[in-house]
């Protein structure tokens, strides 16, 4: 399954790069940098849904799958993010803290939000995953289980009605959000996957890849965001999946970045804040700005990779073996 997987981490890296240089270059280059990096989560939402039933075992119920993607999301998230979040909102705002703690989404608030700004794609996250435990409530067939998720979702759509965003995380606006069709797609896109054994070489992946981005990026954009982003987000996952892994240094390299993609993405953030006050402080200097834009996208890749290496692997790792294995056999014992 490793080797089946190893385009979906170059699609990460990909993605991570897409929303990193999204937020550096919109004011500088711009371009397709104004847009790529809405496309890069909607192509991380399809790899999401896809990833949530290739892997789904029949050993693994509702609680279970659950735990895990808990144990994925929170330790980092929670390390990175606590110093944004006690900055961010004063003490009379508890329900605002409490609610960018566990990712919780809000209620009509109209002021609500995530103190970490990209970190709104990891409520939706969260919202898929309740769905799809839901799901495994009915049952652990990945088939059952993609028609049930999928059947919630498109509920979802049809049924909640109208609201504002109000800060990209209200809920009622989330789950009347088109955006969570990439979910469903994802889920289908592994059901087809196993199914039928379709291979390609990785060179004409690569360039259908690669063609469905630039067409995207320069013909769609001013189309509603589930054709300008959604369906080119569905056909390049599935041109990924169905393509043959590559090799050379520069795909490994891809493939590391892919690893610390979800470092990079949680912690790029501080960067752009030290990079706002490089630029600042040199006069807002156009030179400087556009210059250094590039220099400090390759920190925060860096900076991603170290985070990754050295933290997220290692607690992910302690958070499993520590806190999840042993509450479970806790209560197994009291069982």
């Amino acid at each position: 399954m490793k080797n089946e997987l190893d385009n979906i981490q170059i699609l990460r890296a990909v993605t991570a790069l897409m929303v990193v240089t999204n937020h550096f270059l919109i004011g500088t280059v711009g371009g397709i940098f104004k847009y790529n990096g809405g496309f890069g989560v909607d192509i991380f939402f399809v790899i999401s849904g896809f990833l949530m039933i290739y892997t789904q075992r029949d050993d693994k119920n509702s609680l279970s799958f659950f735990i895990s993607r808990v144990k994925r999301i929170y330790p980092l998230y929670i390390m990175i993010s606590i110093p944004l979040i006690i900055t961010t909102f004063p003490l009379e705002r508890l329900h605002a803290i409490i609610g960018n703690i566990f990712l919780l989404p809000g209620l009509n608030y109209p002021n609500y939000h995530m103190a970490n700004d990209p970190d709104w794609t990891l409520v939706y996250e969260m919202i898929f995953y309740v769905m799809f435990s839901g799901a495994l409530l009915i049952s652990r067939k990945p088939i059952i289980v993609c028609l049930i998720t999928c059947s919630i979702i498109i509920s979802c759509l049809l049924f909640v009605g109208d609201y504002k965003r109000y800060g990209w995380v209200n809920l009622g606006f989330i789950l009347s959000d088109k955006l969570m069709l990439n979910f469903a797609a994802g889920c289908v896109l592994a059901i087809l996957f196993k199914t039928f054994r379709l291979r390609i070489r990785f060179s004409v992946g690569a360039i259908l890849i690669v063609t469905l981005s630039y067409l995207d990026l320069k013909t769609l954009t001013p189309l509603d965001r589930i054709y300008k982003y959604g369906l080119p987000a569905i056909a390049i996952v599935a041109v990924a999946i169905v393509t043959k892994p590559g090799s050379g240094l520069f795909y490994q390299l891809f493939h590391k970045i892919g690893d610390a993609s979800y470092s990079i993405y949680l912690s790029h953030i501080y960067i752009i804040i030290l990079f706002k006050k490089f630029v600042a402080i040199n006069h807002n200097n156009w030179f400087i700005l556009y210059y250094s834009s590039f220099f400090f996208i390759a920190v925060s890749v860096f900076i991603g990779i170290i985070l990754c290496s050295k933290i997220e692997k290692p607690f992910n790792k302690l958070f499993t073996s520590k806190v999840i294995n042993g509450s479970l056999k806790k209560k197994l014992s009291q069982g």
